[in-house]
C-alpha cells in the first residue's frame, strides 16, 4: 500500500526575511494503548541454547557498572563467552553462551558485589526485561538447635515452607550417618521482608 504524507504549510514572516516552513505529518497510526502483534522470525538471530540472566544489585546507592562488571568477572573466574551489559540503575544483563556455566552461576548464588547482594533471575523468552521480578531471592538457610529425633529432611522442608518457597532440601545424613549437626534448605524468600532469626519448637517431654 502506498504511503502518503499530509503536508501542512505555515508562513512565518519577520522584518528581515519571510519564508515558508513545511511541516509533515506522516501516515503513522496512533498506537497509544493499543495491543500490537509482532510476527516472530522463523530464524532466530540468537542462540536458543544460551542463558540470559538479569541481575539487580540490592543497594540504596548507585553502584558503578564498570566496578560491578569487573568484580563479577573476577569472582566467576573470568569465564569466556560471557557478556555483561548495563540495563538500568544497579541492573545488569548477564548472557552466557555456555548454558551449563550460566546455570551453575545462577544456582551457586547468592553473590555479592562490593558488599551488596546481587539478585540474579532468569530472563524468559516471553518476558520483557523490565518484567523480570527481583522480589524473591534464593538462599541456603541453616536450621540449628533441632533435637536429634527431628534431624530429618522432612523437618527442613516443613520449616522451609514457613520461610518461603522450598527449592531444594539437603539430607543431613549419608548412609544413616549424620554428616552435620544442623539442617540445610534452599528457599526462595521475599527479600522485602526481614528474615526470621529463630523460633520455638514443641517437643515431647
Amino acid at each position: 500500500m502506498e504511503s502518503h504524507s499530509n503536508l501542512q504549510y505555515h508562513e512565518e514572516g519577520s522584518t528581515s526575511q519571510q519564508g515558508i516552513i513545511a511541516k509533515a505529518t506522516y501516515g503513522l497510526q496512533q498506537i497509544e494503548g493499543m495491543t500490537v502483534t509482532i510476527n516472530k522470525k522463523e530464524k532466530k538471530e540468537y542462540r536458543e541454547d544460551c542463558i540470559n540472566l538479569v541481575g539487580k544489585i540490592v543497594a540504596d546507592r548507585e553502584i558503578s557498572f564498570k566496578a560491578s562488571k569487573n568484580a563479577l568477572l573476577g569472582i566467576w573466574g573470568n569465564p569466556e563467552d560471557i557478556f555483561i551489559s548495563e540495563v538500568g540503575k544497579n541492573k545488569l544483563l548477564v548472557s552466557f553462551r555456555d548454558q551449563r556455566r550460566g546455570v551453575q552461576i545462577l544456582k551457586g548464588g547468592p553473590w555479592c558485589v562490593k558488599g551488596h547482594l546481587l539478585n540474579l533471575q532468569l530472563w524468559g523468552q516471553n518476558a520483557a526485561i523490565y518484567e523480570v521480578s527481583h522480589e524473591f531471592m534464593e538462599f541456603w538457610v541453616q536450621i540449628r538447635g533441632v533435637p536429634l529425633e527431628y534431624m530429618e529432611r522432612e523437618t527442613a522442608e516443613t520449616i522451609g515452607n514457613m520461610l518461603g518457597v522450598v527449592v531444594e532440601v539437603e539430607d543431613p545424613k549419608r548412609g544413616n550417618v549424620f554428616v552435620r549437626t544442623f539442617l540445610r534448605v534452599r528457599v526462595a524468600i521475599n527479600i522485602s521482608n526481614p528474615l526470621p532469626t529463630g523460633f520455638w519448637m514443641t517437643r515431647e517431654e
